[in-house]
């Protein structure tokens, strides 16, 4: 394998894992929080509130975690796992010019990783 093919995993999984430690620490930190309001706010923030706002930030960042997960899936297979090369190929079939077949290989690609991120992004808005 190249140097910078392990140098480009290496960079992924490391990206990957800081933002899942720091997703686990901030929920940790928001759970040891969560039954005190701040005294800055204690005046204007009921208790009920504030663990109904801790509940959610937990929930939230519990699905970011899956959602990190999936990203780097997704990169996965789009880089080492030939994704983009196999769109390309699609797309030479039809031996149109190279400005519109670049355009509509980047158009395939976006349009895909939409796709794929599509329901974690309805669970987080509409809570589907």
């Amino acid at each position: 394998m190249h140097w910078l093919t392990l140098l480009f995993l290496a960079l992924l999984l490391l990206g990957t894992a800081v933002r899942g430690w720091l997703n686990r620490r901030q929920i940790a930190a928001v759970l040891r929080h969560r039954d005190r309001v701040p005294a800055a706010f204690a005046d204007r923030i009921d208790p009920e509130a504030h663990q109904k706002a801790a509940d959610y930030t937990v929930a939230h960042a519990r699905l970011n975690r899956w959602e990190g997960l999936l990203d780097t899936g997704v990169v996965l297979v789009l880089t080492l796992g030939g994704g983009i090369a196999w769109v390309d190929a699609l797309w030479q079939r039809l031996a149109l010019p190279p400005t519109l077949h670049g355009t509509l290989v980047v158009l395939s690609i976006l349009l895909a990783v939409a796709a794929v991120g599509l329901p974690l992004s309805l669970r987080r808005t509409f809570g589907i």
